[in-house]
């Protein structure tokens, strides 16, 4: 199963920016996510189309089960 977190932020410029973290541990916990977008808010570490993160917006673990199908 694919595990990937999934940060949205808004923006200086208002609009909103989702940051997607693949291949997310099995116990990574809501609290650790909330504590990292924290993180990098208050650190500023990131500028996206030339406009710094000031907020966070949401979160959400996205799990896909992928399952081959045989062809004829």
């Amino acid at each position: 199963m694919k595990r990937t977190i999934e940060m949205s932020f808004v923006k200086a410029d208002g609009k909103r920016y989702t940051l997607r973290l693949e291949n997310a541990r099995e116990d990574v916990t809501g609290s650790e996510i909330d504590a990292l977008m924290d993180s990098l808010v208050q650190k500023d570490v990131f500028v996206f189309d030339g406009a710094a993160i000031e907020g966070k917006s949401a979160a959400k673990i996205v799990s896909i089960d992928e399952t081959p199908v045989a062809l004829s």
